[in-house]
């Protein structure tokens, strides 16, 4: 669930049963951003991305506002408990946003919610997320 002021997006364990031990976030290598581990507070904070992103939408010529909810693809790898048993899930994530303006110029990204797109193998991962980033994220015709 995202907080009120879209600064980040609290993530849960899918059922009681399962007990999140960490995650592992990928962002599209066309943000130029490092992989963000989590222990024991699951979450994605807009901090980790939002220059990255407001960087990798201008080189594609794409406004720096957004009209209702752009979507950001993300990876996540979450290593999970059940019963004792260590299991992982990796999966394709669309991340929804807006970019708001600001009272002295720019923009913020604000984050609005997350919905499962696909779950990877580990081998196809980042290529299948970047992949996900250029259908989304189309460079515009100059």
């Amino acid at each position: 669930m995202a907080d009120a002021e879209g600064d980040r997006i609290t993530l849960s364990a899918l059922q009681d049963t399962q007990a999140i031990q960490g995650q592992t976030v990928i962002l599209p290598t066309a943000l130029g951003v490092a992989p963000v581990e989590t222990t024991g507070d699951p979450r994605i904070e807009a901090g980790w991305f939002d220059n990255g992103l407001k960087r990798a939408r201008k080189e594609l010529g794409q406004a720096d506002r957004s009209v209702g909810d752009e979507r950001l693809p993300v990876l996540i790898v979450t290593r999970y408990l059940v019963d004792g048993t260590l299991h992982e899930d990796r999966a394709i994530y669309d991340l929804g946003f807006a970019l708001d303006g600001q009272l002295l110029g720019g923009t913020r990204v604000r984050i609005r919610g997350l919905s499962l797109i696909t779950r990877v193998p580990a081998a196809s991962g980042q290529a299948k997320l970047d992949a996900r980033w250029k259908q989304l994220h189309p460079k515009l015709a100059s």
